[in-house]
């Protein structure tokens, strides 16, 4: 439903500006996910930016100052948020943010902005996830198939590189999420 919601709204020639884990509800019951703080939608491209995202979600175009908040800025977002999700970790913090002593913000820039590595880049191995420090993504990232991997490698990856044509879309996310669910 994540990617569902974010699809219709992108349909609609709308960007939210903002996708992160305190801006999404989802009732355990049902399991009906709710976007809010709606104020952060705008038309893409057009609306006068009031946010530029939350820290660690942000596209590394928006934080090296790039570009604005887009649909495809929030592509990334989305597949931060859905690798969280799933991997109960972020995709960028590995032995590289392990190393850093003070993580202030020119090492978040680093990171998350002018230098961001991917924890399972298949082409570079620079940022793994550290034992005993990363220990979620250790233990999520071989139990998923690798349609969902492959994903994560392409949003993480050409995504970061190529971010207007390298992103995966709502639609591929909804149809590879249906398929996990379905596979469970």
């Amino acid at each position: 439903q994540l990617a569902h919601n974010f699809y219709q709204l992108h349909a609609k020639g709308l960007c939210y500006c903002d996708i992160s884990e305190g801006n999404v509800f989802f009732d355990p019951k049902s399991g009906d996910i709710l976007i809010c703080d709606n104020d952060n939608v705008g038309i893409d491209g057009q609306s006068p930016i009031n946010v530029l995202g939350t820290p660690r979600y942000m596209a590394p175009e928006i934080v090296r100052g790039e570009a604005l908040p887009s649909t495809h800025t929030d592509l990334f977002s989305l597949a931060v948020l859905n690798f969280y999700m799933l991997m109960v970790h972020h995709p960028l913090e590995g032995a590289r943010e392990a190393a850093i002593h003070s993580f202030d913000p020119p090492a978040m820039k680093k990171i998350y902005g002018t230098d961001p590595i991917f924890i399972f880049d298949p082409n570079n191995d620079t940022n793994r996830p550290v034992k005993g420090c990363h220990d979620n993504a250790l233990a999520y990232w071989p139990i998923y198939p690798k349609f969902i991997r492959d994903l994560f490698i392409q949003s993480f990856t050409e995504g970061i590189k190529d971010p207007q044509n390298g992103r995966v879309r709502e639609s591929e996310w909804r149809q590879s999420l249906a398929r996990l669910r379905d596979s469970v």
